[in-house]
């Protein structure tokens, strides 16, 4: 781990030499793969040490080779210097968290197809296409909160994070920070129910099924899980209840899945309430906008792995304190 700490090192001291400095707009390309390379690694090295954290686990039951994975990160790393130093063209493949082959072999044969999936419900497209030309800005320190939120790595901290406020205004922070995490390969999934088509496949009947799909994507373990709950019930694998889909989608196959670091995912103007949001593993964060006088708002009330965040108002505070 020292090891690999010191390549991270020799790789931003590469960067900031007085002979690189002038010529930093040119590599822009490598620059953005070694900030997303070290997002990766600094979430690794921070559950990796965290002995509360589920690599204990992990390490027990052989499902990571953790001298592996550290070799892996010093290679892109060292890899990414080479960039830098000889203009050379750079991957868009990022080294990430790998787990062994038998345990993504089964995920391999899953076909998810018959479980209802939303088209164009991300938030980076639907949000921006219906968003007023001349909504303000959000407030800065309102998205660094939201951030720093998503990133904490307090056990306790809260899995979900409900904002309320005017329709437009929340809309434009999910568009924000779903952007932003979207650039570090941290946005999970995204679900948009705005929108003004006339043929519009956006319902609370997918909106698990399509965040869970979008998951499987993310992880082949949560991938595995997934299957072997739904692989042989198509009846389970097509339902429309949204409260099932919680359960059996999302919480179910979550457990003990290795998140390397925090996934966000956004859900804007939601209508349906989330039950057993408690039991979320503590690397998957749920951003949640309502409006204030939305039955959903109310329903959210005094449950404290809920955190609430009125637009308007300077800090966050918990929900049952509220």
């Amino acid at each position: 781990m020292i090891r690999l700490m010191r390549t991270m090192q020799d790789t931003y001291d590469l960067v900031m030499t007085v002979e690189a400095l002038p010529y930093l707009y040119k590599r822009k390309n490598v620059l953005e793969a070694i900030v997303k390379q070290t997002i990766e690694c600094a979430f690794f090295i921070r559950d990796y040490v965290d002995t509360r954290g589920s690599f204990t686990q992990v390490i027990k039951y052989s499902v990571l080779n953790v001298e592996a994975q550290i070799k892996a990160f010093e290679n892109a790393f060292i890899d990414l210097q080479r960039s830098f130093q000889g203009h050379m063209a750079v991957s868009t493949q990022l080294t990430v968290l790998k787990i062994l082959e038998d345990v993504r072999g089964l995920g391999a044969k899953a076909d998810f197809r018959d479980m209802s999936y939303a088209i164009d419900a991300k938030c980076t497209a639907s949000c921006a296409a219906h968003l007023p030309t001349d909504c303000a800005a959000p407030p800065t320190d309102l998205i660094t909160s939201l951030q720093n939120w998503v990133v904490g790595d307090s056990k306790e901290s809260e899995r979900i994070c409900v904002l309320y406020g005017p329709k437009e205004s929340c809309s434009t922070i999910a568009l924000l920070v779903g952007e932003r995490f979207q650039f570090a390969l941290r946005l999970g999934s995204s679900y948009c129910f705005r929108g003004g088509r006339q043929i519009d496949t956006r319902s609370c009947t997918n909106l698990f099924s399509t965040i869970a799909r979008d998951l499987a994507d993310c992880n082949a373990q949560f991938k595995q899980n997934l299957w072997r709950a739904v692989g042989n019930e198509t009846s389970l694998r097509r339902t429309r209840n949204p409260r099932v889909q919680f359960e059996e989608f999302i919480l179910a196959p979550s457990k003990d899945v290795v998140w390397n670091g925090p996934f966000l995912i956004i859900i804007d103007v939601l209508s349906v309430l989330v039950d057993k949001g408690a039991e979320l593993p503590r690397n998957l964060r749920f951003l949640i906008t309502c409006q204030l006088e939305d039955d959903i708002y109310k329903a959210f009330r005094g449950q404290s792995h809920i955190l609430r965040r009125q637009l308007g108002k300077a800090a966050m505070s918990r929900a049952d304190n509220l």
